[in-house]
């Protein structure tokens, strides 16, 4: 047989052999050096299973921090690149706008100093009063 499942499903068996056969030599050491120090065997049986257990939660907690690092260092690099582009698109563009403060430029009541967007789009406060009355 020269399957592929085969020859996986044989060194899938040999690791789980050789896994196996480490597991109870260290498991066994482990009793003996119990009962010569004049301890319970059963502290000796469970010294493997626990070290195995501590292995892995330290491997996930190491995942874990590693994430973690990886997510903040790439927020980093991103919120810096942001500031770079937005500060290369606001040196490009021809109008200065500045949402921090007035600025002078021509509006909807000619040229002066206005706050925030051009408000050409929006009517202002003294022709909503002049079509009010109108009305």
């Amino acid at each position: 047989m020269s399957s592929t499942a085969y020859a996986r499903g044989t060194k899938a068996a040999s690791v789980w052999k050789r896994l196996s056969r480490v597991y109870f030599d260290a498991d066994d050491r482990f009793v003996a050096w119990a009962e010569r120090n004049k301890i319970p065997a059963s502290i000796g049986k469970y010294f493997v299973p626990f070290s195995v257990l501590l292995l892995m939660t330290l491997t996930i907690i190491a995942g874990f921090a590693l994430g973690a690092t990886m997510l903040l260092v790439s927020g980093i690099v991103y919120m810096v690149r942001y500031i770079q582009l937005n500060y290369l698109v606001s040196n490009n563009s021809d109008e200065s706008s500045s949402s921090t403060g007035p600025e002078y430029r021509n509006g909807r009541e000619g040229y002066g100093y206005y706050y925030g967007a051009d408000d050409s789009i929006f009517s202002s406060a003294c022709l909503n009063d002049n079509e009010e009355d109108k009305a």
